[in-house]
């Protein structure tokens, strides 16, 4: 009979108690580990494995041996159990007989003596185990190692997570309401028994970091939300740091992002009109609305007016300027070669000593050969920027460009090829107000002389009468008569938004944003 295929081992391993390696328990494998087994391959590499405890071997070429001759004699399972004549009485368990016998075809194969009996005839009974001598003749072996001391890593130590980078972008909640958020990613440590990354952000106004939550080793992704809605730009501080798995923690890792909250807040408010795209922008007409453009059609050479009574915009086309995607729904981007024009009428003329106010929502994307007109009625009033992005304005009782020290590309607002929001204020005796995104940047009076020149030209946006273009792109525009109040575009934004009856921002967590101007506040549910 042969041996079942389970007892058939390929790999045996051993523990011994080695007096050279302080009488730890030291574990003894053979074949040794990366050397050739051809059991192993005989078996279709499936691992079959005899585990032994060695307590007398202190030695590891020793228990080496022993494993090598274990394994070798399972894989000789040939066992034969037989009947001889009282001559066999000589034998003894553990001597090596031969056997010869036709069926197998056995010529003095030798056996192992295992077992013996004597039965009532005399007879002896035999039970025989295959013998090969070179199951005894042990393989090379390698000179006893001298392991080294553990080089494993301080548990206490851990190594930061690097590249650090954050993004303020807009996100979606999972019932499709847009929200802001701060997109964080890293590199990991490359250490094991990493657990997870904790991250923590504040605005930088703010004394106390808040949890954000915490990712697993391999993620390298985490959205900072929610983030307060509150107008203008919100510098926010956000840190991480590796955790292992007994806790230990790395040194934070931190860095900083300016959100851009006030046109974010744009993008959440439902839309009042179902057939227009725009969603936000002020719309409504009262009585001293002079022109409120919206470049919403997002095709063909027409800008809508929403002032009644008032022409509409017709845009001449140019190389490389387009239809886009605005802030909050539809824009044009003039890339410096387009135009816009109403015709001239009496509907949009300011006059002398009248306050007025301006607001304009742009993406001012790179210098320009000249001034940059971003709407202009002439000899009347003009909003500007200078080939290199800095505000500049007339007025018609001084008529002459005023410079009241706003620029989008310095250190303090970096703001070229972002949409923006300018307000423009004018009190109708030569002081004008400018907020950036809802906070006041500059309050300036005008000097020059007045000139009280009739006004005819047409209302142009993106250019003027002499040929001044703007190097970007235009959402909004709306000219009023009367100078309005602080944060006036944020204002109307929520006057319309509680008329429309508001939305609700949903997310997992029950939290209340911070209450901008006006009183309107942002509700978190867990629906």
């Amino acid at each position: 009979a042969n041996a079942g295929n389970d007892e058939k081992i390929n790999l045996a391993r051993a523990v011994i108690i080695d007096p050279a390696k302080s009488y730890q328990p030291d574990t003894i494998q053979w074949p040794n580990a990366g050397a050739a087994n051809a059991f192993l391959t005989e078996d279709n590499s499936f691992e079959k494995r005899l585990d032994v405890d060695l307590p007398f071997t202190n030695e590891d070429h020793m228990a080496e041996n022993i494993l090598d001759i274990r394994l070798s004699e399972s894989r000789q399972g040939i066992r034969v159990v037989l009947t001889a004549t009282e001559e066999a009485l000589q034998y003894q368990i553990g001597d090596v007989v031969p056997l010869t016998h036709s069926t197998p075809g056995w010529t003095s194969k030798s056996f192992w003596v295992m077992g013996m009996g004597l039965l009532q005839d005399s007879m002896v009974r035999l039970a025989l185990v295959e013998y090969d001598a070179s199951s005894y003749t042990h393989g090379t072996q390698n000179d006893a190692e001298q392991e080294p001391d553990t080089d494993l890593p301080d548990p206490f130590s851990i190594t930061a997570p690097t590249g650090l980078t954050l993004t303020d972008q807009l996100g979606q909640t999972q019932t499709g309401q847009a929200m802001p958020e701060i997109l964080v990613t890293w590199t990991d440590t490359a250490e094991a028994f990493i657990d997870r990354y904790e991250v923590q952000a504040k605005k930088n106004s703010d004394t106390e970091w808040q949890n954000y939550g915490s990712e697993e080793q391999n993620v390298e992704t985490h959205f900072v939300r929610p983030v307060a809605v509150e107008p203008g730009d919100v510098l926010w501080d956000v840190r991480i740091r590796a955790i292992n798995t007994i806790g230990a923690a790395s040194t934070w890792v931190s860095g900083q992002v300016t959100v851009d909250l006030f046109v974010r807040f744009v993008l959440w408010l439902a839309e009042r009109e179902t057939q227009d795209r725009v969603i936000g922008f002020p719309r409504d007409t009262p009585s001293d609305a002079l022109a409120i453009c919206t470049f919403e059609t997002g095709t063909g050479t027409t800008a809508r007016n929403h002032v009644p009574s008032t022409d509409d915009f017709t845009i001449t086309t140019g190389a490389g300027s387009a239809w886009i995607e605005g802030p909050a729904g539809g824009g044009y981007d003039f890339n410096e070669t387009a135009q816009a024009t109403a015709t001239h009428a009496t509907a949009f003329d300011v006059g002398t000593a009248t306050a007025f106010t301006v607001d304009a929502i742009i993406r001012w994307d790179a210098n320009a050969a000249g001034t940059q007109q971003i709407i202009g009625h002439d000899k009347d009033y003009a909003l500007q920027l200078s080939s290199t992005g800095a505000i500049q304005y007339a007025i018609r009782d001084r008529w002459a460009t005023q410079s009241p020290g706003v620029d989008l590309s310095s250190a303090g607002l970096n703001l070229q090829g972002r949409w923006v929001h300018i307000h423009w204020e004018y009190d109708g005796a030569d002081v004008s107000n400018f907020y950036i995104n809802g906070v006041l940047r500059a309050t300036d009076t005008a000097t020059g002389a007045a000139t009280g020149d009739a006004i005819s030209d047409d209302l142009d946006i993106g250019h003027n009468a002499t040929g001044s273009k703007f190097n970007g792109a235009i959402a909004y525009v709306r000219v009023v008569k009367g100078a309005r109040p602080t944060f006036p575009y944020l204002a109307d934004v929520l006057t319309q938004f509680l008329a429309a009856g508001g939305v609700r921002v949903y997310h997992s967590a029950n939290q209340v944003f911070n209450q901008p101007p006006g009183g309107f506040s942002v509700s978190w549910n867990s629906e």
